[in-house]
C-alpha cells in the first residue's frame, strides 16, 4: 500500500491522493505497539512523500508542467524541487511530522541511516541548515559510502566533510535479499530498474518465478522478430556455449545483504533455461543462496543503501 501511494504521489497533487495517505497512515499507526521502528519509519516515508507531492504538485490543481520526481534519491540540493518554502504552513507541518517520527525511531535504533537522511531533508525545508547538516553527517557515519549524502553535505555550506568511501559491505542493521531487473527504458539507451526487497528466501524465489512467468518471452523467441539474430538463437540459450546470453539487454541478479559483510551477488539470467516447448524456467540449482539472512529486515520496513532508499517489496527507479 505504501508503494502504491508513493507511485501515485509522484504524479499527483497531494490532495488527490489524500484518501490513500490516510489509509496507509492508519495501517502504520496500528503497528506502533508491535513494531515501533518499522511503523515510525513507514510513517516518516509516508509524510516525506506527501511533503514532496505538495511541494512539486500542490494540493488539488494539476500543474501544466507536471513532472515525476525521482523516488529514493533526493539529491543533490540543486535538484530538489523548490527546496525551501519553509514559511508555507503546510510544508512546515509536514516537515515537523517527519522530524517527530524519525527522532522517535532513532531513539530506538540509533544506527538507522534512513531516519537521519530524511530528518536532514525535513530540517533543510524548515530552514535549519545546521540541523540538516548534523543529520546528514550522522547518516554518513552509519554508511560512509553514501555518495548522495556526501554530496548533500558538501552542497549545503561548502564545509569539509569526509569523502564517501565506496564499499560493497552492507551497512544496514538488518539482512535482506534484493532481486533486480535492469533494462533499457528508452531508444536513447536510458535504463530503468525494478527491484524487490524481501527478507525470506522463499519470497525471493516466489518473486523471481513470477517475473519469469510474466515476462513476454514470445517476443524474445519469435524468429521473425529476431531477424539476423535467429541464426545464433540456439547458442543464445545453450549454457555450454560461449554465446549464451538469453537476455542481452537486461540484467537479472539477486543480492544477499548481510550486516557487516560484503554484499553477495548472483546473476540470475545465467540460470534461465529454455524447454523443448519454448517455455522458460529458472534453474534454482544454479543460483546458490543462503536459506536465511542474519537479523532479517522486518516486513514493511523501508531501508537505505546504494545511495537510495527502498520500500519493502517492489521499487521502480530510473537509472
Amino acid at each position: 500500500m505504501l508503494g502504491g501511494y508513493v507511485r501515485a504521489a509522484q504524479v499527483s497533487p497531494a490532495g488527490r491522493v489524500e484518501p490513500a495517505f490516510l489509509e496507509v497512515r492508519g495501517r502504520y499507526e496500528a503497528l506502533l505497539d508491535d513494531a515501533p521502528v518499522t511503523a515510525m519509519l513507514g510513517l516518516t516515508v509516508l509524510h516525506s512523500v506527501k511533503l514532496l507531492a505538495y511541494v512539486v504538485h500542490g494540493t488539488e490543481r494539476r500543474s501544466r508542467f507536471l513532472r515525476e520526481w525521482e523516488v529514493g534519491r533526493l539529491g543533490p540540493l540543486e535538484e530538489l524541487p523548490d527546496p525551501r518554502k519553509g514559511d508555507d504552513p503546510v510544508v512546515r507541518e509536514l516537515a515537523l511530522e517527519v522530524v517527530r517520527w524519525e527522532r522517535r525511531a532513532l531513539e530506538l535504533e540509533p544506527d538507522e541511516n534512513l531516519a537521519a537522511f530524511l530528518i536532514g531533508h525535513a530540517l533543510y525545508r524548515l530552514g535549519d541548515d545546521a540541523g540538516a547538516r548534523a543529520a546528514w553527517v550522522e547518516a554518513l557515519r552509519v554508511d560512509p559510502g553514501d555518495h548522495v549524502v556526501a554530496g548533500l553535505v558538501a552542497g549545503l555550506d561548502g564545509r569539509p566533510v569526509p569523502e564517501a568511501v565506496a564499499s560493497d559491505v552492507c551497512r544496514c542493521a538488518h539482512g535482506f535479499f534484493v532481486f533486480r531487473h535492469n533494462t533499457v527504458a528508452s531508444h536513447s539507451g536510458e535504463r530503468a530498474e525494478t527491484c524487490w526487497v524481501v527478507n525470506d528466501l522463499a519470497e525471493v524465489r516466489q518473486v523471481v518465478d513470477a517475473w519469469v512467468a510474466d515476462y513476454p518471452w514470445g517476443d524474445v523467441l519469435d524468429e521473425e522478430l529476431l531477424g539476423d539474430d535467429a541464426e545464433g538463437f540456439e547458442d543464445y540459450w545453450d549454457p555450454e556455449s560461449d554465446s549464451f546470453d538469453p537476455l542481452p539487454d537486461d540484467e537479472l541478479r539477486v543480492e544477499v545483504h548481510t550486516p557487516g559483510e560484503p554484499v553477495s551477488v548472483r546473476h540470475v539470467d545465467r540460470a534461465l533455461r529454455l524447454g523443448t516447448d519454448d517455455s522458460v524456467r529458472l534453474d534454482w540449482t544454479e543460483v546458490p543462496l543462503p536459506e536465511r539472512v542474519a537479523k532479517p529486515l522486518p516486513a514493511g520496513r523501508a531501508v537505505r543503501f546504494d545511495g537510495r532508499w527502498y520500500l519493502y517489496g517492489e521499487n521502480f527507479h530510473q537509472l
